[in-house]
C-alpha cells in the first residue's frame, strides 16, 4: 500500500493536494503519524511519501520544523510508522534539497526502519520529480547517491 500525505496548506500544498487522489493530510508530525495509521488500518506501507517545505538544514511537516538538532523531540512519534512498512517498502520525502543532509536523512531511517529516499535539489509537486539527484540512506547509514527515481 503507498500513502502519500501532504500538507495541503499554501500554494504548493494546495497544488499537490488537487493533483492527487487519496491522499492523506497532516498539520504537524503527530498528525502526520495519526492519520497515516488510520489510513494504513492493518495494512503495511510499500512506501510512504511525505510532501512539505524543505531545505538542506531541515523540513517542514505542517506546522513542525524539522532538523538534525530538534530530531529527538519528533522521534518517539515517527518510530510509531516501524513495523507498518512491508518488506522492501521505503519513504519518500519530497521536499526540497533534504537529500543534501546526509545527517537528518539517517536520522528519519533509523527512526521508520526502512530506507529513506530524497533528492538534493528543488521538488516539483505537481509533476512529481526533484531537479536534483535522488539519494537513499539505509537505516544504518549506508549512502547510495545517483539513484533511479522512486
Amino acid at each position: 500500500m503507498e500513502i502519500t500525505v501532504i500538507d495541503p496548506s499554501g500554494f504548493t500544498g494546495w497544488v499537490a493536494a488537487a493533483s492527487r487522489t487519496g491522499e492523506v493530510y497532516m498539520t504537524s508530525v503527530e498528525s502526520m503519524v495519526t492519520n497515516v495509521l488510520n489510513a494504513i488500518g492493518q495494512s503495511l506501507m510499500t512506501r510512504l511519501n511525505i510532501l512539505d517545505h524543505g531545505s538542506e538544514y531541515q523540513i517542514q511537516i505542517g506546522t513542525d520544523i524539522v532538523a538534525p538538532a530538534n530530531f529527538k523531540r519528533y522521534e518517539t512519534t515517527f518510530r510509531l510508522l516501524r513495523g507498518h512498512f512491508a518488506q522492501g517498502g521505503f519513504v519518500h520525502l519530497q521536499h526540497c534539497k533534504v537529500g543534501r543532509n546526509q545527517r537528518l536523512l539517517h536520522m528519519f531511517a533509523e527512526a521508520f526502519g526502512v530506507p529513506v529516499v530524497a533528492a538534493t535539489g528543488k521538488h516539483n509537486s505537481l509533476f512529481r520529480f526533484n531537479l536534483g539527484e535522488y539519494v537513499r540512506c539505509s537505516p544504518q547509514g549506508t549512502m547510495e547517491s545517483g539513484i533511479d527515481r522512486p
